[in-house]
């Protein structure tokens, strides 16, 4: 029996698993058999990232092949210390990074970027990297997280006027889905001998 795909959302701060596009995201990827884990972050509005850690170490378990870690926003660098101080070694499936930076916090290094984060360990512990973010985010200047991107040697997904993907409930410029992150997820898992078949044929067809 294969072993169950595992994927582990970590939300920013001033912010809730309820938040819409990662309550979307978790529905779309339960309903395709994955177990999906969204911790709630303790004092969100008030961070002690000692206590993010701990509460992302518990919920997470162990890790192996089959998990993708998500983290959006300050569940960016939470997600990215997890990895990079994880005591054992593994190869996770993804990373997926939403809104993210991998630096400091208001030009101060803070908890989980002392000591500075590995980056080629983090590349060595994952299979695939995906970093998406807005060109018009107001809260993290889509120039760190291409900074982020290009440290991690991550595919980069840009949505144009997703904002900080804050959803529309609380800014009605944002958006409440993000198709992006589902396919970044979904593409850390290989497909089947069947899809990889019809892809072949799709190619093969495009050229006759």
């Amino acid at each position: 029996m294969a072993a169950k795909r595992k994927v582990i959302i970590t939300h920013g701060w001033n912010d809730s698993p309820a938040n819409l596009w990662i309550s979307w995201l978790a529905g779309e990827l339960e309903a395709r058999g994955f177990e999906v884990i969204t911790p709630a972050m303790p004092n969100p509005r008030v961070p002690k990232l000692d206590l993010w850690l701990k509460t992302l170490s518990d919920a997470a378990g162990e890790l192996d092949g089959n998990t993708t870690l998500v983290g959006y926003s300050l569940g960016t660098p939470t997600t990215l210390r997890f990895i990079n101080d994880y005591p054992l070694d593994v190869k996770v499936a993804g990373l997926v990074l939403v809104a993210g930076f991998g630096d400091g916090i208001m030009d101060k290094p803070g908890a989980l970027f002392d000591p500075p984060l590995e980056f080629d360990r983090i590349i060595e512990r994952t299979k695939t990297r995906v970093v998406i973010y807005s060109d018009n985010d107001p809260m993290v200047a889509p120039k760190r997280s291409q900074q982020l991107a290009i440290a991690l040697r991550a595919r980069e997904v840009i949505v144009m006027g997703g904002g900080h993907f804050m959803g529309k409930n609380r800014f009605p410029s944002s958006i409440d889905r993000l198709p992006a992150a589902l396919e970044a997820v979904l593409s850390a898992y290989p497909r089947g001998w069947r899809y990889r078949l019809s892809s072949i044929w799709r190619r093969l067809a495009h050229h006759f």
